[in-house]
């Protein structure tokens, strides 16, 4: 029996596997043996999941018998971990199936194959974690900077042209939320009389904007009370960092009735 694998992570482009399972459908009907089919995961780490605890990969790891072929388009679709790569390695010589890469065009037979190809594993698990820490450095300096960074963007304001600009649309909602809390409104109470007003949370797309959550609610709050500081908003889930933040870009203690804002 033949079957082929293909994988893409959530980093890559979409008709990856789409080219990835053409090329290997046409390999297993060209073989001349009896074909198990293609199993394809999308959406699906190199690194970080192993082969067999993949949701289709599993499916093809549990049905290799003896004598069966494995074959993959390129290497780092199997696996970007040096660990899944020497697991997989031991049950293929325990077993007795095989394994053939088609960019190779070769089977992997021999110690060095094996570790030829582990160094690719290594090579394929160390390039996205060093992109990742340059992305973070970039995006921290950026952040540090008042620079709009990624996806995030404190509240009250949009990223336009490489620059944060003042987003009226929400500051007119956060200073509402304000007249409503100093008023004696909960921000439970707060949140449901935003949704009956049809208010959403701004969104790159119309699909994606939300409904304002009690927690968003209270960040609206806290950004009104400061100013709408230059804050991440992860800043604002932290309670006590939160306040603390709002104090000190506000200059000075916060009025009364943001003093007994609840957790």
């Amino acid at each position: 029996m033949i079957y082929g694998y293909a994988r893409v992570s959530t980093d890559e482009q979409s008709d990856s596997i789409t080219a990835q399972v053409a090329t290997l459908e046409r390999f297993l009907a060209e073989s001349g043996m009896e074909s198990g089919g293609v199993f394809a995961d999308e959406n699906v780490s190199g690194s970080g999941i192993w082969f067999r605890n993949r949701p289709q990969g599993k499916l093809v790891y549990d049905a290799l018998a003896p004598g069966d072929i494995l074959v993959v388009t390129v290497q780092d679709r199997l696996t970007r971990n040096l660990a899944d790569w020497a697991t997989m390695m031991e049950a293929r010589r325990n077993i007795g199936w095989q394994l053939y890469i088609l960019q190779a065009g070769r089977y992997i037979q021999s110690p060095e194959d094996e570790m030829v190809y582990g160094m690719l594993a290594c090579v394929g698990a160390y390039e996205p974690r060093r992109t990742s820490a340059r992305v973070k450095a970039v995006c921290e300096h950026r952040r540090k900077s008042g620079l709009p960074y990624g996806h995030s963007r404190p509240v009250g304001w949009q990223a336009k042209d490489g620059q944060y600009i003042p987003l009226p649309a929400e500051r007119a909602i956060a200073d509402e939320v304000v007249r409503l809390r100093e008023a004696g409104v909960t921000f439970p109470g707060i949140a449901l009389h935003l949704s009956k007003k049809g208010y959403k949370k701004p969104g790159r797309r119309e699909k994606t904007a939300g409904w304002y959550q009690i927690a968003d609610v209270r960040s609206l709050y806290l950004a009104a009370v400061a100013g709408y500081p230059k804050i991440p908003r992860s800043a604002w889930k932290v309670s006590a960092t939160a306040e603390k933040l709002c104090e000190a870009v506000s200059g000075g203690p916060r009025p009364a009735s943001a003093a007994s804002i609840p957790a």
